[in-house]
Parts: C-alpha cells; sequence; structure tokens
C-alpha cells in the first residue's frame, strides 16, 4: 500500500481501517452464487422435440454471467482481506480495489465481469443484490409475469 495522505487529528479511523469495513460489510451481503440445484420444475423447461426454450436459454446464460461476476468478487474480497490484514501480498489489482474502495467506485477487476454501470460502489452493490434476487427468484420458481430487461447481462438475448 502506498502512504497516503492522512488527517492531522487522529480522531477518525484510518483509511486502511475505512476499506477493511466496506470490503467486511460488502462481504456480508454480497450474494451467494446461483446454482443450477435450485433450480425449480418448471425452470428448464424442453420442446418436445427436445430442446429447450429460448426462454431457459436466456436464463442459463444470465447465470453464467452473474456466477463470473459473483466468483470474481468472493475470491477477490477473500483476498483482499488477507492482504489487509498483512497475510499475503498486495497486488497491484489489490491496490487498485484499495483506491476504488477509498473513491467508492466499482473496482476494475469487478468491472471487467460485470454489465455496464456508472453507479458508485455503494449503488452498484445494492442494485447487484436486487439483479441477482431478480435472477434466483426466476431460478426457483419459473417464468417471471414480468422480465427486469435492464437487469440482465445481456437483455438483447429475448430478441
Amino acid at each position: 500500500i502506498q502512504p497516503r495522505a492522512t488527517k492531522s487529528d487522529s480522531s477518525g479511523p484510518s483509511p486502511e481501517e475505512l476499506v477493511a469495513q466496506k470490503a467486511t460489510e460488502i462481504q456480508e451481503i454480497c450474494p451467494e452464487m446461483l446454482l443450477m440445484e435450485e433450480a425449480g420444475p418448471n425452470t428448464f423447461r424442453v420442446m418436445e422435440n427436445g430442446l429447450p426454450y429460448s426462454i431457459s436459454t436466456v436464463l442459463s446464460h444470465e447465470l453464467l454471467k452473474f456466477n463470473k461476476l459473483l466468483s470474481q468478487m468472493h475470491a477477490t474480497l477473500a483476498e483482499f482481506q488477507k492482504a489487509l490484514k498483512g497475510l499475503t501480498v498486495l497486488s497491484e489489482q489489490l491496490e487498485g480495489m484499495f483506491s476504488a474502495f477509498l473513491d467508492n467506485k466499482v473496482p476494475a477487476l469487478w468491472a471487467s465481469k460485470a454489465y455496464p454501470s456508472l453507479k458508485p460502489l455503494a449503488s452498484w452493490i445494492k442494485d447487484l443484490v436486487q439483479r441477482v434476487d431478480f435472477i434466483r427468484k426466476w431460478l426457483r420458481k419459473g417464468e417471471p409475469a414480468v422480465f427486469w430487461m435492464s437487469g440482465m447481462f445481456y437483455p438483447h438475448g429475448f430478441m
């Protein structure tokens, strides 16, 4: 970690403490992976010819995309926490994550696997939780009555 300017009075938490707290908060609310085993009985229906319905294919692609992002988040948050405690080396990517957390921005490690968004980190995390919740309900309960098009990685898949 590069030295950072600190306040002249030591009454507030250090940047490292702020980042560690933010990382812990994100880790606590970060959704778990979306598992095919969670699928309801009517989620992945097939047509008479044995091919899946196109809506099932859309859901399968969304699961893959969200799981890549969630996997990246879980792995980097765990590694980041170790690095903050001094148990492992803070790589260049993790240092970028540190800076992004301080600036309330989505770390590049996550943005590279995520859907396009201009939201700051705090809003982005809330949005991610809602998106995963929508996909998880679809996975468990089957096709929803209404689709949250902008909540998907690739809404063009419906066309």
